[in-house]
This record gives structure tokens, C-alpha cells and sequence, in this order.
């Protein structure tokens, strides 16, 4: 059976004390006094001090002093003190009760519980007056710390979320949601808050999933709980349709560069960089596809007017007369095919004294030195902030265009929680 330890503070009274430690039964207590030629521990020692009238043995008690008027040094003492009763015993139950003492003695242990995850209770009765109450009615009542911690929760998820952690902020959602759903069971007034982190921890959980490109569980998610009704979210909903659908492009394009933007926005400039480079090469393959009908895993050099690239690509064919087409030949097809494409003249106009194309390649030639590519050194920020100064400059304007001739559009996740 785990040990039973009561942490309490003591001042000028004893009674309620000795309630709190009859009416908990602990195993071991520990009296917190105030230290200093007026020491609180008077009322604990002695023939008729509280462990004596509690029935305490010795070895089952022990004092415990702080200054009775530095709030911030009895925090810490405090929060030091039950941080080692939960090392040196084995899965104790640790009560604090923060009744006796001065006020700083009680907000020091207070905090202290809370910040450990301790339960909390106060020893409180019936009152004639604001002094004090009255003799003989004293009883522990349990404070409901889940509710505060399901509130701290609550801020560190939205924490999470202002930084596109949706995981984390739903991993701390979940006990929040089930603390909120126990205390609306027995006072009516919370229900609306239970309801409305219950929302957002689904809304956390569809962004998460979205986030790893899971569409398809995302949109369950979203139709499961109903997040249309949440404010701000249908605009998210309608792209979730189309990206749940086989027929996606260009939509997942944006979704792609939105989700590398996220990345780098946390400093996972590797990962943000590999989203780029992939999809620098599938806007290639998609107009390729769209435009002409060609599949870049097995192009016909054919379909190209004589000179150096068909010459090129001819002398890579198979004995089916195809050849495979990397992202640079890719482009180098699309500029001939297609020159009049808004990203083929895009690619066209030299910037800074240098082609598109050639900054294109000085990036990609540092990404392919990366750890996520072909070696070993990390992608750092100046690298990221090239990569995606090209995409700015060279490729973002033709998505924009080609969306809005579909009627499609997609908003960066939200760094706030739904109104």
C-alpha cells in the first residue's frame, strides 16, 4: 500500500490541525513552521502540541521550517520538499493542506503543490464573523486541483498550437477534456468549457493528422465531430474535400509549401528544405502531365524539336525509345514544350545577373549535401531563407494563378485556437 503523507502548514491554531490529521489518516506528517524566534513549531512539540493530541508516534512526524514572510523562498523550499518525497518513497500519496500559517506560508505551499501535481485540501468550518471559524465544526475539504491543472493544460496546448504543434497540443488536451468532462457531471456551469476544449481537441487531432498528410483521417475527423461549426474553419473543411479526393492537384501543391513553411517556422530547416525540393519537382511533373499528356518516369525524346537536349535525352533511352527525366531536364523540357507557361517564363528572367535555373541549382546543390539527402551537413537558416526566396520570386505566382482558375485555395493552419 503506497505510504499516506500529509504536508501542512501550521500557525496559531491548532484545532484545525488536528482535524485535517484525524480526518486523513495519514501515515507520516509533515508539519511546515515558520522559522525564526516566533517558530510556529511550539505548536507541534510538547505534551499538548499537535502531535501529541493527534496521536502521532515519534518517527511518524517531523518539522519542516521556512520563513513566515518570503512567499518566493517557501515556494521553492516547498516544491524541493515534495519533489524528494516523491523520489525517497515509493508511489506515495502526498496531501497538502495549506490552512495554518501566514499567508505566504500558504500560497508558498499552495504553489508548491500545484506545480508537483499534489492534492490539495483546507480544513474550513462554519463562521460567525470573518476571523475565524468557529470551534468544533472544522473538516478537510479537497480542493479540485484537476481543474486548475486541466487549465494549465489548456494554455500549454495553445502554446503548442501557436507553433503548428498539433500533436503536442492534443496529447495536452485529452486529460484537460476528461477533467472538464468529470467536474460538467456535477456542476452544469462548466459545460460549456468541457464542450468547447472537447471541439478543440478535435480540432487538434484533424491538424495533426493533416499535418503528416494523413487526409483522408483528417476528414474524418472533421465530418466525425463537426469542426464546420467552429469559427473560422470552413474554409479549411472545403480544401479537406478536395484533398481527400483523388483528383488533387494543384490544391496539394500549396499544401505541400504551406506544411514546408510550418516546418521551417519551428527550425526544422532539413525537413522544410526536402519539402521543397520535392516540390519544385512534382510542379514540373504536373504541368508536364496536364499540359501535354507526358509521364516524366518515361518521356519520348521525341516529342522535342532537334537539338542538344533531344540529342541528350536520346542517348539515355531504352530499348522502349523512353527515358526517365529528373527535375532539371524536366524543366528544360517544360521551357521548350511550353515556353509561354507563366512558370516557364517565370524560370526565363535573370534575377541578380543569373537564370532561375542556375540559383535553383546552387540551392539544390546544397540540399543534396544535407543529412536528408546525400550527406552529412544540416540545412541551416541562410540556406532555407534562399530556397524559399526562389519559391517566392520564380514559382509561387503561377500557383496562385493556376488555383484560382480551378476555384481552389487553402489557408495556412491557424496559430490560435478557434474562437
Amino acid at each position: 500500500m503506497a505510504e499516506k503523507i500529509l504536508v501542512c502548514t501550521v500557525g496559531g491554531s491548532a484545532d484545525p490541525i488536528v482535524t485535517a490529521i484525524r480526518e486523513t489518516r495519514p501515515s507520516c506528517v509533515i508539519f511546515v513552521c515558520s522559522s525564526g524566534e516566533r517558530s510556529s513549531r511550539s505548536m507541534v512539540e510538547g505534551e499538548n502540541g499537535i502531535a501529541a493530541r493527534s496521536g502521532l508516534k515519534p518517527g511518524a512526524w517531523k518539522v519542516f521550517e521556512v520563513p513566515p514572510d518570503e512567499p518566493t523562498e517557501i515556494f521553492v523550499s516547498c516544491r524541493h520538499l515534495l519533489g524528494e518525497l516523491r523520489r525517497t518513497n515509493p508511489q506515495p500519496e502526498v496531501i497538502v493542506d495549506y490552512t495554518g500559517g501566514t499567508k505566504s506560508m500558504s500560497l508558498g505551499l499552495a504553489l508548491a503543490a500545484l506545480t508537483r501535481e499534489t492534492a490539495l485540501q483546507v480544513t474550513t468550518g462554519a463562521r460567525a464573523d470573518l476571523v475565524k471559524v468557529t470551534g468544533g465544526t472544522e473538516h478537510a475539504v479537497q480542493v479540485p486541483v484537476g481543474l486548475v491543472y486541466a487549465e494549465f493544460a489548456v494554455d500549454e496546448a495553445a502554446s503548442a498550437w501557436s507553433r503548428y504543434a498539433y500533436e503536442d497540443a492534443a496529447r495536452l488536451l485529452q486529460p484537460a477534456y476528461h477533467a472538464f468532462l468529470h467536474a460538467a457531471a456535477e456542476d452544469t456551469r462548466l459545460r460549456g468549457r468541457r464542450d468547447r476544449v472537447k471541439r478543440t481537441l478535435w480540432a487538434a487531432r484533424m491538424f495533426a493528422a493533416w499535418d503528416r498528410f494523413a487526409h483522408g483521417e483528417a476528414r474524418s475527423l472533421w465530418l466525425e465531430e463537426r469542426l464546420d461549426q467552429l469559427p473560422g474553419m470552413p474554409p479549411y473543411g472545403k480544401a479537406l474535400e478536395m484533398l481527400s479526393a483523388e483528383n488533387r492537384e494543384p490544391l496539394i501543391l500549396l499544401d505541400l509549401w504551406h506544411n514546408a513553411l510550418r516546418r521551417a517556422s519551428r527550425g526544422r530547416f532539413d525537413d522544410a528544405l526536402a519539402r521543397l525540393y520535392r516540390l519544385v519537382e512534382w510542379s514540373a511533373q504536373y504541368l508536364l502531365r496536364t499540359e501535354r499528356g507526358i509521364e516524366t518516369a518515361a518521356f519520348d525524346p521525341a516529342m522535342l524539336p532537334e537539338g542538344e537536349l533531344r540529342s541528350r535525352l536520346a542517348s539515355r533511352m531504352n530499348r522502349r525509345g523512353r527515358v526517365p527525366i529528373g527535375l532539371f531536364d524536366a524543366f528544360a523540357v517544360l521551357r521548350q514544350l511550353l515556353p509561354d507557361h507563366p512558370l516557364a517564363a517565370a524560370l526565363a528572367v535573370p534575377f541578380a545577373g543569373e537564370t532561375p535555373l542556375h540559383r535553383l541549382q546552387q540551392w539544390i546543390e546544397r540540399r543534396n549535401h544535407s543529412i536528408l539527402a546525400h550527406g552529412f551537413v544540416p540545412v541551416d537558416r541562410d540556406l532555407w531563407n534562399q530556397a524559399e526566396g526562389w519559391m517566392q520570386s520564380h514559382w509561387l505566382s503561377w500557383l496562385q494563378e493556376e488555383l484560382q482558375k480551378k476555384g481552389q485555395d487553402l489557408p495556412q493552419f491557424p496559430t490560435a485556437f478557434p474562437a
